[in-house]
C-alpha cells in the first residue's frame, strides 16, 4: 500500500506503522518528507524504530517527482490523518483507480464512500486501521472493484469541468 504525505505527526504515521505491524501481509511504501516549515514532533525516530520492526515491509522513498508511478504500482492508498481540508492526494489516488483507507474526518468523508470506494476509520485507531487494511488484502477482488468505483467517483466529482460547472452554478444561483 502507498501513503503520500508530509511525514508529520498529524498525518497519522505512528498509527499507520502500528497497523502495518498488526498485518503481516502488508507492505507500506511512504512517499514524502518533513518540510523545514513543519511543526511538531520529528518522525525520524518513529520511522527508524518501525524500520527495525517491519524490515523490508516498510519502504521510505522521500520526496519524489514521479508519484504517479507509485500510485500505478500500488494496490491501496492510505491516509490516516487527524485533520485535513480536502486532500488532493486522495483525489489523485482515486483517479489512479486506487481504493482508499482514510480517517473518518471532514475531507475524506466527502471523498470516500465507505464500502464502495474504500473505508473510513476513526482517526487515531490503529486497530481499526489494521482491520481495514487486512480486509483489503484478504478481499482482492472487492478491493479492485472499489478501485474502479473510486476512479469513477473521482471522475464524476473532481474533474475540472464538473468542478467549474458546480462553481458557476453556485455563484450564479442557477
Amino acid at each position: 500500500m502507498l501513503m503520500v504525505a508530509r511525514l508529520v505527526r498529524h498525518k497519522g504515521l505512528p498509527e499507520l506503522l502500528q497497523a502495518i505491524a498488526m498485518v503481516p501481509q502488508a507492505e507500506l511504501w511512504l512517499v514524502g518528507e518533513r518540510l523545514p516549515s513543519d511543526h511538531g514532533d520529528d518522525m525520524a525516530c518513529i520511522l527508524a524504530a518501525a524500520q527495525q520492526t517491519l524490515g523490508s515491509r516498510l519502504r521510505v522513498f522521500g520526496a519524489r517527482d514521479d508519484v504517479v508511478r507509485f500510485m500505478q504500482a500500488a494496490d491501496l492508498f492510505v491516509l490516516p490523518s487527524f485533520f485535513e481540508g480536502l486532500p488532493m492526494v486522495i483525489v489523485e489516488a482515486m483517479l489512479c483507480g486506487l481504493p482508499v483507507v482514510a480517517s473518518d474526518i471532514p475531507g475524506p468523508q466527502e471523498q470516500i464512500v465507505t464500502g464502495e470506494t474504500g473505508w473510513l476509520v476513526p482517526a487515531g485507531d490503529s486497530l481499526a486501521l489494521a482491520r481495514a487494511i487486512a480486509w483489503m488484502i484478504h478481499h482482492p477482488q472487492e478491493c479492485q472493484q472499489m478501485g474502479r468505483a473510486s476512479r469513477k467517483r473521482a471522475c464524476s466529482c473532481y474533474e475540472e469541468k464538473h468542478v467549474l460547472t458546480r462553481m458557476v452554478q453556485t455563484l450564479t444561483g442557477a
